[in-house]
Parts: C-alpha cells; structure tokens; sequence
C-alpha cells in the first residue's frame, strides 16, 4: 500500500520533495485506493520492476474522487493499472512514459 510508511526507504509517505522509484525485484502490487486519502501530490515516479504493478483503485463505495499528482510518471517495466467504479480517478501527471503495460 501507498499509504504504508514502513514500506518507504525513508519512512515517511513520499511528498513533492521526494523522487518514487518502485524498483525491488518480486511480484507484488503497491495500491493507491481512495479509502483514506483524496489526492496524493508526490514528485517524480519511475516503476521499474517487470513483476511488479502499480495500482490505482477508486471503489463505487467512496463518494469522492482520487486525485494523483506527480511531476512526472514513467513506466520503464511493469503494469500500471487503473480501475474506477467510484466518483472518478483522476492522474495528471506533466509528462508520462510507458514502456511496460497500461490498463484499466
């Protein structure tokens, strides 16, 4: 999970300020869902694990949208995934990459 500071190299959620790179070899699935928070602002984010998924989720259960804000989102390797049945999933990023696999 996103919102798992233990999960971090520093600890902490990442902010702005911070440069995201999910690179640990595995499959697994780190999940951004709407359940606690309503936007995430963070700086760069670089997925680069061929096992590994990125997950956004917003569940019809939440009445209000998700909002994911970085400065930029690169898919070198891995699955980017995007699921709303909920008010509305929202990713604005400045620029995207993708050399891996996107869907929804």
């Amino acid at each position: 999970r996103w919102l798992a500071p233990t999960r971090w190299s520093t600890s902490t959620l990442p902010t702005t300020a911070d440069t995201v790179t999910i690179s640990t070899v595995g499959s697994y699935t780190v999940t951004l869902d709407s359940s606690s928070f309503q936007a995430v602002q963070v700086g760069p984010v670089t997925l680069n694990a061929p096992d590994a998924t990125l997950s956004f989720s917003n569940a019809a259960a939440y009445s209000h949208s998700l909002f994911f804000y970085p400065t930029a989102l690169t898919i070198s390797a891995g699955t980017l995934a995007v699921h709303s049945s909920g008010s509305g999933l929202n990713i604005y990023a400045t620029s995207f990459s993708n050399a891996g696999t996107v869907f929804s």
